[in-house]
């Protein structure tokens, strides 16, 4: 039996469907949700400091619960020091919290993973206590709240008015759009201009999320940070006045 042997259809490795995770790793806690989520992003962030001041590790993500099985209360995702995609789902119990860790690729969450000890080293409660089945959860495009221009307006400290969320809505759109050229374009170029041309008019984010996820959906892991990102850029103290050129006011 070769190295080069070709490879069956039946015993070829299938490549997993684009959105739907591996196997997940689940765990118990005697913290409530919201805690168990702040120690693992205090945790994440000694390993490595936020890139923005307004850009958590951990942001909302996407998500479809497929099994039969309670859907979580809550999921949140982020990416570890190796850079590797971490979905993390979440029980809330009247008593303790079960958590579920989830990751892209066929091998699933793996016990031994660095963040894993990082996390239990500031929450000695947390332990395994059995896997959860594959194709249990898959990732949708990243959730944009209907207010989202409007609260990045207010936290910037500009008139919340018509025309200055008006005007910020545009901003958004603007660095959706660009971001969105930068993941087509590795793949072609004519497409990425015509995503933008088609998009750059449009008034709605989840819209422009929803088209680039259906374009591929191997971009799902890589964009859930994508609105948080976007309003940390634009909340930097550096590029206050470039934003602040750009609103009409009172």
């Amino acid at each position: 039996m070769g190295i080069f042997r070709n490879r069956s259809e039946a015993t070829a490795p299938r490549r997993p469907q684009p959105g739907v995770l591996a196997e997940g790793i689940q765990l118990r806690s005697a913290q409530n949700a919201n805690t168990g989520f702040d120690i693992l992003e205090q945790a994440i962030n000694r390993q490595r400091p936020r890139h923005y001041a307004d850009l958590p590790h951990l942001v909302a993500c996407g998500h479809r619960w497929l099994a039969a099985s309670p859907p979580p209360t809550n999921v949140m995702c982020f990416s570890d020091p190796s850079d590797d995609f971490v979905a993390v789902a979440a029980w809330q119990g009247d008593s303790d919290t079960d958590f579920g860790l989830f990751m892209v690729g066929a091998a699933g969450a793996r016990r031994d993973l660095p963040i894993m000890a990082q996390w239990r080293a500031g929450d000695p409660t947390l332990a395994p206590v059995g896997t959860i089945p594959a194709k249990s959860i898959a990732l949708t495009v990243p959730p944009v709240r209907p207010d989202f221009a409007e609260e990045i307006v207010r936290t910037a400290g500009f008139p919340v008015t018509p025309a200055n969320v008006a005007a910020m809505r545009d901003i958004v759109i603007e660095l959706l759009v660009i971001k969105a050229q930068e993941y087509i374009s590795s793949q072609s170029r004519q497409l990425a201009t015509d995503f933008a041309v088609r998009h750059r008019q449009s008034t709605d984010p989840q819209t422009i999320l929803r088209d680039l996820g259906d374009w591929n959906g191997d971009v799902l892991p890589y964009i859930q940070d994508l609105p948080v990102r976007i309003r940390a850029i634009i909340l930097r103290p550096e590029g206050h006045d470039n934003v602040a050129a750009r609103m009409p006011r009172p």
